[in-house]
C-alpha cells in the first residue's frame, strides 16, 4: 500500500506513475511543509536585511562615483570602476602619469562608526593587493609601477557636499607576488 502520484513526461506524452510507501509520502509532505515556512521566514529575514544594505550600497556606489570625479579632477584617467575578479573588487583602477592606481573607496554617513579609513583591516588590504596583481597579470602590466590609494568619503546628507580625503600610497602591497610600487 502507497501512495501514487501520476504525471506526464517533459514532453507531455507518456504517463509517470511514481509510487512511495505511506510512511516515505508523509516523511516527504512533513519536509515540504517544513521547507516552504522555513523559506518564508528567509524571505522575510532577506527582505529586512536588504533594506539597510540596499541604502549602504546606494550610498557607496554614490561614493565611488564621487571620488571618481575627484581623482578625474586631479588629473587622473579612471580606467575601471567596480571591477570584480577571482579574489575580489577594485573600486577604481586609475592612471596617474605612467603609474597604475589601485583605489579603495570607502565611504560612510557618519563617523559614529569610526573613521572610513579603519574599516581597511591588513586582510582587506591583502585582498585588495591579490586582485591587483591578477589584473596587472591579466593585462600584462606586470611592468608597470602600481601603487594603493584610499578615498575617504564622509557624506552625511543627500543634499549635503561630501568630505573627501585622499591618502596616496595608503599602504604597501600585502602578501607574495611580484608587487612593486
Amino acid at each position: 500500500m502507497g501512495i501514487t502520484v501520476i504525471g506526464q513526461n517533459r514532453a507531455g506524452r507518456q504517463n509517470v506513475r511514481l509510487t512511495w510507501p505511506i510512511n516515505s509520502a508523509v516523511r516527504l509532505a512533513r519536509s515540504l511543509v517544513i521547507l516552504q515556512g522555513v523559506a518564508s521566514m528567509f524571505d522575510w529575514f532577506t527582505r529586512l536585511l536588504a533594506t539597510g544594505r540596499g541604502a549602504r550600497k546606494q550610498l557607496g556606489n554614490r561614493g565611488e562615483i564621487e571620488a571618481g570625479r575627484f581623482l578625474e579632477k586631479l588629473g587622473y584617467t579612471i580606467l575601471h570602476r567596480q571591477l570584480r575578479g577571482r579574489f575580489g573588487e577594485l573600486d577604481l583602477v586609475a592612471r596617474d602619469k605612467d603609474t597604475i592606481v589601485f583605489v579603495e573607496v570607502k565611504t560612510r554617513a557618519s563617523t559614529a562608526a569610526g573613521h572610513p579609513t579603519e574599516s581597511i583591516t591588513p586582510a582587506k588590504q591583502k585582498k585588495i593587493t591579490r586582485s591587483a596583481l591578477a589584473f596587472l597579470k591579466r593585462h600584462r602590466w606586470l611592468h608597470q609601477r602600481a601603487r594603493f590609494d584610499v578615498v575617504s568619503i564622509i557624506w552625511p546628507k543627500a543634499n549635503e557636499l561630501p568630505q573627501i580625503q585622499h591618502y596616496i600610497n595608503a599602504f604597501e602591497p600585502v602578501g607574495f607576488g611580484q608587487m612593486f610600487s
